[in-house]
């Protein structure tokens, strides 16, 4: 208290009032900062819109069903046509389909290339498929794919169900029915050149790809 004047007068130490001065300078920092981590959030959940959202988003204007499985649906959405897996692949070239990138149907304008068509393989021709014991014990996947392709309706393919001479043997005749034999890369290299039309998995899913 001022003896003086008889008011009271309010004092800090030097380091306290540093400290206040430090707050109220750092407070519009702070908000800031809670400010671009918010936009930071915001971005990061439109990143998290998942590509059954953006489907069923679409699908609100269209008669549009949502399948649980691949096997079951017209069209995959994705997020990169590019980085379609390898059992995408041969599902789609076996037994055809639609691929839709998610952009396109959230902006049909974002992307001028954003779906590609695929011809079911499994129903443009009649093909005999022939594949050795080695081929079936080193991809089962690759089999059992070919194996659902087969039994999907409308499908012309079928099994060579023989040993590798009986292969051997059809491949040295006639057929009415063409068939390929499918090798591993190993089995393919000492292959007789000329004899057969013969592929390993990876020659074979390009050779029945038809996408445009």
């Amino acid at each position: 208290m001022d003896h003086t004047t008889g008011q009271w007068q309010l004092g800090f130490p030097t380091a306290a009032v540093r400290a206040l001065g430090s707050c109220v300078r750092r407070e519009p920092q702070r908000e800031g900062e809670r400010e671009r981590e918010r936009e930071r959030e915001r971005e990061r959940e439109r990143e998290r819109m998942s590509d059954k959202t953006a489907a069923a988003r679409w699908g609100s204007r269209r008669t549009v069903t949502l399948a649980d499985c691949l096997s079951e649906a017209g069209v995959l959405v994705v997020q990169d046509l590019a980085a379609l897996s390898k059992a995408v692949k041969w599902r789609l070239a076996l037994q055809g389909g639609t691929v839709v990138h998610a952009a396109l149907l959230l902006e049909p304008d974002s992307c001028s290339k954003g779906v590609l068509h695929y011809a079911a393989a499994v129903r443009s021709m009649r093909l005999s498929i022939w594949a050795s014991a080695e081929f079936s014990t080193t991809l089962p996947g690759v089999c059992d794919l070919l194996d659902e392709a087969m039994s999907a309706p409308g499908s012309k393919w079928s099994w060579f169900v023989a040993t590798s001479e009986e292969y051997v043997q059809r491949c040295a005749g006639s057929s009415a029915r063409p068939t390929v034999g499918l090798l591993t890369r190993a089995e393919r290299d000492a292959w007789p050149k000329g004899l057969g039309t013969v592929h390993t998995a990876r020659s074979f899913l390009s050779f029945i790809t038809s996408a445009k």
